[in-house]
């Protein structure tokens, strides 16, 4: 087909009166030059395309056969290259280069990148790079394993027995997400070698749903030279995701005292997690049990953002401990969690009177005779969801005598 008869009739006839449409009086110029350019095709487009088709030169044929009695190994990753088509071809390529004598690991990470969509290929190179040892090529081709299952974890054993805690991580980094049984192979490994750092950055690498951030948090508590910083650090990387969240919670109750917990909640725990109940329950019960003249609950208030069961605790806690003062700062930073607030409130109305509670909160204690069925209701909800951290969870005896 030539340039002058690129369209049919019924094309040439659209463009025609798209012209004339479009340029009214001034199309003559334009029709003119349509005419004098363009002669209709005898043929249709679609019998233009496959002569066209029919026209260009087929691409040379792989002698698959031949490439392998030649032996160049770069030839045959070339080859491979073009016989995505072809299984057959393909299966035979990978077979002779599993076989050679000269192959390298590297030849079988390229060949991998060349079947990803092969799950039988991917597997049998996957054992190919492990055969020939090294540890860079076994990470490299963790790209290309995502496919198999199978061909990862056979990966991931190797890069664990041969490699050091930074290759794991690199292999963290590297490996496509949700590889599980991966992921638990390389978190058991740094858990027993690696320090605390390592498991802190592993941790950050992972998806938090991962079982390999249950490992390592739950390695992470077991070590006898842990602090609370890196537990806080590790519980603020995965605070949405309860399992590890609870491990590093529970711990670090356990570790810190009661102004480091209240620094956790302000570095940006968010008291919607079940990790920030437990936290402010210690935090309560603290409060309530340990001879301490460090009043910090109303501090804590500020780090309640949401209309959460943390900030109805809290607000029993500030309510039983019974500090006016406390009450009142809590008070006014607990707008966020209108139950918690409306708690707070209605137990500072019990502590002071109606009358001085007015002069203290203002008209808002007006207010608060509406809502003293619900706030009661919250709090009791409260009461019992402290008591059931603090004794099954925390295994504490809570030792006071609560008002309500």
């Amino acid at each position: 087909m030539s340039e002058r008869d690129i369209y049919s009739s019924d094309q040439l006839k659209k463009i025609r009166e798209t012209l004339q449409s479009s340029l009214g009086t001034g199309s003559d110029s334009a029709l003119s030059t349509l005419d004098s350019r363009f002669v209709a095709s005898e043929k249709s487009a679609a019998q233009a395309a496959e002569e066209d088709k029919k026209a260009a030169p087929a691409a040379p044929e792989v002698d698959v056969p031949a490439l392998i009695q030649e032996g160049n190994i770069d030839a045959m990753l070339e080859a491979m290259g073009e016989l995505k088509d072809n299984p057959g071809g393909l299966r035979q390529l990978t077979g002779a280069l599993l076989q050679h004598n000269k192959s390298k690991a590297f030849h079988m990470v390229d060949a991998m990148s060349k079947v990803t969509g092969d799950k039988d290929l991917i597997e049998a190179l996957a054992n190919g790079v492990v055969a020939k040892k090294g540890i860079n090529p076994l990470i490299d081709a963790l790209r290309h394993a995502v496919i198999s299952p199978v061909a990862m974890k056979v990966l991931a054993g190797a890069i664990a027995e041969q490699g050091s805690v930074n290759h794991i991580i690199r292999s963290i980094a590297t490996a496509p997400t949700g590889q599980e049984e991966a992921e638990i192979i390389w978190a058991m490994e740094l858990i027993g070698k690696a320090g605390i750092d390592s498991m802190l950055e592993a941790i950050n690498l992972l998806e938090k749903d991962s079982p390999g951030v249950v490992i390592l948090a739950t390695g992470l508590v077991n070590r006898k030279e842990i602090t609370a910083q890196p537990l806080s650090k590790a519980l603020i990387q995965c605070m949405d995701h309860p399992k590890p969240a609870m491990i590093l919670a529970v711990e670090l109750t356990r570790l810190a005292d009661l102004p480091s917990l209240v620094m956790l909640m302000e570095k940006g725990l968010t008291d919607k997690s079940e990790a920030a109940e437990v936290i402010i329950a210690k935090m309560v019960w603290r409060s309530l049990n340990e001879d301490t003249k460090v009043k910090m609950l109303s501090r804590a208030a500020k780090s309640i953002k949401n209309d959460s069961m943390a900030g109805k605790i809290l607000a029993w806690g500030l309510v039983q401990q019974g500090d006016p003062k406390e009450m009142e700062k809590a008070y006014r930073r607990l707008r966020a969690n209108p139950d918690a607030k409306n708690i707070v409130g209605v137990g500072l109305v019990s502590k002071l009177g109606k009358f001085a509670a007015l002069r203290t909160l203002g008209k808002e204690v007006l207010a608060l005779g509406k809502v003293q069925g619900a706030a009661d209701a919250a709090s009791r909800e409260a009461k019992n969801r402290y008591n059931t951290i603090t004794t099954q969870m925390l295994s504490l005896s809570n030792t006071t005598k609560p008002k309500k």
